[in-house]
């Protein structure tokens, strides 16, 4: 039989308003300013100064340039967020607020973004582009450290690196101060291949500010990215830094990310991989060793949780039953055997889950895959 079913839609297609309100008032208000300059440099002036349709609401404003400016520099002179806003509101006269007096740790911190930011290459991997790139970053008071090597060319500085190898590390006196506040935190390493449809990979070195956010604190393009570069890469941030001792590292699952670093800054305490690249791993592994869609979507499910219990004993107990239950089931023999191995044996689940990492703050795993997003979605 054939059953016919009515769809209602139970939404109105509008968007709930924000809690703050909106800045937008769906009409044109007629306030406006029009200055034309003549040839006979007389200024000519439109001034409509009646405002209609919409409140002047504190918290719609945009801060002046003077303000902006003045919050940046006081960002790149390390003072702590808090300090900054207690500084603002300590301005307000006569009980009576302006749009600076609202500011929030937030706002600073987008401010302050701008203090952090480097100008993009145009177009990185043009080798004349590069060598007038790399000059003026030379003479640029801004850059700490900036090392080229071009393809093609032997280097007597680095003699483990082929001839057709190339590197570009950058390194700026703002990530210099910020590296030196944070540097003996948390580190992390990132690496981005295939950037702006090149052939050469990105490299950045992370650190956690006070609020957990992650800025990068060092760069180096590369034609490859292994333990021998990555060691490269490390040895220019200690030229700039010297040793560096967080007290913990993070980065993907390939291990010569941290091989390289312990052979030129030391061993650590505590080694972590990101988790957005563990469940990539795991969602390939499980979609290469098992047949079954339904027995995938278990697995990865069960995995998943696995990796966000917090409780160390209750990792341990679920660890033994979901190996077990692998073990049992023809289906997930396979991985069963791969899994054991490769993320099991050696406690290598130290690395991994997240009842180990407690310490370290699960938001800073998190605020370090969304770095890898932003950072992807310009690699596009």
């Amino acid at each position: 039989s054939i059953s016919h079913t009515l769809y209602r839609r139970r939404g109105s297609d509008k968007r709930r308003l924000k809690r703050m309100g909106s800045c937008k008032i769906d009409a044109h208000c007629p306030a406006m300013m029009r200055v034309n300059i003549l040839k006979s440099h007389k200024v000519t002036v439109l001034y409509i100064a009646k405002h209609v349709g919409h409140e002047n609401e504190l918290n719609h404003l945009r801060l002046t340039k003077e303000e902006r400016d003045k919050i940046t520099a006081e960002v790149a002179a390390e003072i702590p967020h808090n300090e900054i806003i207690k500084g603002i509101t300590g301005t307000v006269e006569n009980n009576t607020l302006q749009r600076i007096h609202m500011m929030k740790n937030k706002d600073v911190l987008n401010i302050g973004q701008v203090f952090y930011q480097i100008e993009p290459l145009k177009y990185p991997f043009d080798p004349l582009y590069i060598e007038s790139w790399v000059q003026e970053m030379k003479m640029s008071k801004e850059t700490a450290s900036v090392v080229y090597k071009p393809q093609g060319v032997d280097s007597n500085e680095f003699p483990q690196l082929k001839s057709d190898d190339f590197l570009l590390f950058y390194m700026s006196q703002a990530q210099v101060k910020f590296l030196d506040k944070y540097g003996d935190d948390i580190i992390g390493i990132y690496g981005t291949s295939g950037f702006n449809n090149c052939k050469f990979q990105l490299l950045t070195l992370l650190a956690v500010g006070e609020c957990r956010e992650c800025l990068p604190c060092a760069f180096m393009f590369t034609n490859r990215g292994d333990e021998t570069v990555l060691a490269v890469f490390f040895e220019q941030v200690r030229n700039v830094m010297g040793v560096l001792k967080p007290k913990a590292f993070i980065s993907a699952i390939e291990e010569g990310y941290y091989t390289a670093w312990v052979k030129v800054m030391g061993p650590l305490n505590i080694q972590i991989f990101y988790t957005w690249h563990i469940l990539k791993a795991w969602r390939a592994d499980i979609d290469s060793k098992m047949k079954n869609k339904d027995k995938q979507k278990e697995v990865y499910q069960n995995l998943k949780t696995l990796l966000y219990e917090l409780n160390e004993e209750t990792f341990k107990d679920m660890l033994s039953k979901v190996l077990t239950k692998l073990l049992n089931d023809e289906e997930t023999q396979l991985f069963h055997n791969y899994f054991e191995e490769r993320y099991v044996t050696t406690e290598y689940y130290k690395k991994w889950a997240h009842c180990y990492t407690v310490g370290v703050g699960i938001n800073t795993n998190m605020a370090m895959g969304n770095f890898n997003k932003v950072l992807k979605s310009f690699s596009l």
